[in-house]
C-alpha cells in the first residue's frame, strides 16, 4: 500500500509540477461504464460470472503522446453459490464480490485513435457471504458477514477513440484478495464518456 501511495503521489506531483509550468493540460473529465469478467479461477468461484462497473476519471495530457488518467472505479460481480452434503448434514454458501479502486493509468498515444499503457490502483475488495448449515433436517443455521481487504492492482490498458467524446477501453488487471491472498484477475471492457 505504501508503495502504491508513493507511485500515486509521484504521478500527481509530476503532473502538478508540469501543469504549474504550463506544460500539460487537462484534456477532459468524464465517467466510465464497463462489463467486468472475473478472469482468475478463484475469483470465478467466489464471484460467479459477468459483472459491471462504473466510475469517474480525468485525463492530463503530458508532453508528446503521453497522458495520465487518475480514476475511481466501483465494481459489482454477481453472486455465486456452492453447496455440499454428507453424513446427514448439508451446507450452502452464497458470496457476492465488489470492489472500489483508486488509481491512475499511464497511456501512450499510438496514433490518433489508439493508446496503450498500464494501470495501477489501490483496490478495496469486499466479499459478502451467507453460510447455511443444516445438521438436523428442517433446522438450518444461517450466518452472514462481510470481509474486506485492500490490495494493489496492476495491468495493461488499451483504448480506442470512437468519437471526440467517446472512447472504448480494455483492461486486464491483476490483484489479490482474501486471507489466503488469492489471485483476483479481471478482464474489463468499457466505454469512457468525456465532458
Amino acid at each position: 500500500m505504501a508503495r502504491l501511495q508513493r507511485y500515486l503521489f509521484l504521478i500527481c506531483g509530476v503532473a502538478g509540477s508540469l501543469q504549474a509550468a504550463g506544460l500539460p493540460s487537462v484534456e477532459a473529465f468524464g465517467v466510465q461504464a464497463a462489463l467486468v469478467f472475473p478472469a482468475s479461477p478463484d475469483l470465478r468461484t467466489t464471484a460467479g460470472s459477468l459483472g459491471y462497473g462504473f466510475g469517474v476519471h480525468g485525463t492530463w495530457v503530458l508532453e508528446g503522446r503521453h497522458s495520465v488518467r487518475p480514476r475511481l472505479d466501483l465494481t459489482w460481480l454477481p453472486s455465486a453459490s456452492q453447496a455440499s452434503s454428507g453424513a446427514g448434514s448439508s451446507q450452502a454458501m452464497t458470496t457476492r464480490v465488489s470492489s472500489r479502486a483508486l488509481g491512475a493509468d499511464y497511456l501512450y498515444r499510438w496514433n490518433d485513435r489508439c493508446s496503450l499503457g498500464f494501470g495501477v490502483a489501490e483496490t478495496r475488495w469486499s466479499v459478502a457471504s451467507t453460510h447455511t448449515l443444516t445438521v438436523i433436517a428442517g433446522s438450518p443455521v444461517t450466518q452472514s458477514g462481510t470481509s474486506s481487504w485492500t490490495r494493489q492492482t496492476l495491468g495493461p490498458v488499451a483504448t480506442y477513440r470512437i468519437t471526440r467524446q467517446l472512447e472504448g477501453e480494455v483492461r486486464l488487471l491483476r490483484s489479490h484478495y482474501g486471507q489466503e491472498n488469492q489471485v483476483a484477475s479481471t478482464l474489463t471492457t468499457g466505454l469512457l464518456w468525456r465532458f
